[in-house]
């Protein structure tokens, strides 16, 4: 028996029971990682809007239904507009929600539109499908007080800015008889009110747009 053969052996067997070892060692070590991670929510909603957006243009045109061909066309709009930071779109039960942060559309304290935030209205109503809809506008603030001569309170600040959207989309052209508004003040928060950027995320206005024909 040649015994360098038996050593050659044992020798590799060695080696692939420490690299096994280490495999197990460095799989373990990334699941750590992983595990401690802070996952940024901002980044995951806008993969999450890109996967559905490029999801709904593999679906044949002809069995996408109204709204979810609108989910599709401003989805598309907004990542082509570099807007995935403030405003979210997606498609539930048959009717397509938009929510836009207020930076978007107004300044701090103020329910004047800003331009870029009538751009956008401009482009959801040229987006709108032709059969029967009806548009739900929803201004919502933070539970910071504000009193002023012009806003006794947030009910006043978030109906003021709903009425502020509803007013650009009759004029630019939908009908009076498919828009409805509602402010809710600082009652429906998104997140907490308990850091300057949450709050941040509760000042918005949301415009829900529902299919009125099934």
């Amino acid at each position: 028996m040649d015994i360098n053969m038996y050593k050659q052996k044992d020798s590799s067997g060695d080696l692939f029971v420490s690299y096994a070892d280490l495999l197990t060692l460095l799989l373990t070590f990334f699941a750590y990682i992983v595990s401690i991670s802070v996952i940024d929510s901002a980044k995951l909603v806008t993969a999450s809007q890109s996967i559905k957006y490029e999801f709904a243009k593999m679906v044949p045109h002809q069995e996408m239904s109204p709204m979810t061909q609108l989910n599709a066309r401003l989805g598309s709009m907004v990542e082509q507009g570099s807007l995935t930071n403030n405003v979210n779109v997606q498609y539930v039960d048959n009717r397509v929600e938009i929510m836009l942060d207020q930076v978007l559309l107004f300044d701090a304290g103020s329910s004047r539109m800003k331009p870029l935030g009538r751009k956008f209205m401009k482009s959801i109503v040229s987006s709108l499908p032709q059969e029967e809809y009806r548009i739900s506008i929803e201004g919502h603030t933070d539970n910071s007080p504000i009193s002023s001569r012009l806003y006794r309170s947030n009910w006043h600040l978030s109906a003021i800015r709903a009425a502020e959207v509803v007013y650009y989309l009759q004029a630019v052209g939908v009908p009076d008889n498919k828009l409805r508004l509602i402010g809710y003040g600082h009652t429906k928060p998104v997140v907490p009110n308990s850091t300057r950027k949450n709050k941040s995320k509760n000042r918005r206005v949301a415009i829900i747009i529902e299919d009125r024909s099934v």
